[in-house]
């Protein structure tokens, strides 16, 4: 399934690995370039990659742990004042959408207790005093 990751505001957690931030100095914005995407494998290394518009569901072996997507923004000062949220359309599993580390929210649950988050869309709301202005 192809999905496209609109924001209403912004997106996901800041990265290291990613290569470039894009600047958000508008509402909506979409953001599909620069994702770092780390698939988590049971018994070997984390392997990383960067691609544009993540594809949210990908055929994966059993070893595979989990799939991390981060993206690098910078939102301008400008949107102090506006409402954030995160708009994702269906998402075929359980996902949790951090920014600076913080939950802003999640879809099912993660094993053990796993809940299936299946054909779910989601928006979760930013809180502002989660968000950095005019830096990564």
């Amino acid at each position: 399934m192809k999905t496209k990751i609109l924001i209403i505001a912004f997106s996901l957690l800041m990265s290291v690995n990613s290569f470039a931030a894009q600047l958000i100095d508008s509402i909506p914005s979409e953001l599909t370039e620069n994702w770092s995407i780390c698939v988590h494998f049971q018994e070997s290394e984390t392997i990383c990659h960067n691609q544009d518009t993540p594809k949210l569901k990908q055929d994966f072996e059993a070893k595979v742990v989990r799939f991390i997507y981060q993206k690098n923004f910078i939102i301008s000062s400008d949107l102090q004042r506006s409402t954030m949220a995160m708009w994702l359309n269906v998402v075929d599993d359980v996902d949790e959408v951090k920014i600076n580390g913080h939950l802003i929210g999640k879809t099912g649950s993660f094993p053990p207790y796993f809940q299936s988050g299946f054909r779910h869309q989601r928006l979760y709301m930013i809180p502002s005093i989660m968000l950095k202005f005019n830096q990564f």
